[in-house]
């Protein structure tokens, strides 16, 4: 993500377009980015899933379920 966020900011740049309009693109390219790569972040973090161990743990064995 983070390569991408740099060539996208970095683009504009090599263009004909006045610098301004230049600055200005790579500054929303790179908010962009920023904003993409915290969301995938988040998203990443929260689809994890945690086994539960379950079990007789003063024995140290798990318990039965039968």
């Amino acid at each position: 993500m983070a390569l991408g966020t740099v060539i996208a900011v970095m683009y504009p740049f090599s263009t004909t377009a006045p610098l301004s309009q230049k600055l200005a693109t790579a500054v929303i390219n790179l908010v962009l980015g920023a904003a993409i790569g915290s969301l995938i972040n988040g998203t990443a973090a929260r689809v994890i899933r945690r086994r539960a161990i379950t079990g007789d743990y003063q024995s140290g064995y798990p318990s039965s379920t039968l």
